[in-house]
């Protein structure tokens, strides 16, 4: 099984997606773990695209992003 961690992606709400790098990576993975800091449900649903992902939330996460989680995403 590969996992895949990171964390703090910051990513500007006014992007989609993940920066194409970042994708190259994780496609690969058989689990991605984002470690906090995602700040916006777009990267978690980018993600999701790629594998399965567990999400921890970090100190700049708001509460709007644990209840934007779906089903499919898993927070803890």
């Amino acid at each position: 099984m590969l996992l895949r961690l990171l964390s703090d992606t910051h990513m500007p709400s006014y992007l989609e997606e993940l920066w194409p790098q970042a994708q190259d990576l994780l496609k690969r993975a058989d689990l991605i773990l984002h470690a906090g800091d995602v700040l916006g449900i777009q990267v978690v649903d980018s993600l999701a695209e790629l594998a399965p992902v567990l999400v921890a939330l970090g100190n700049n996460d708001s509460p709007l992003i644990e209840e934007d989680c779906r089903p499919s995403q898993s927070t803890f």
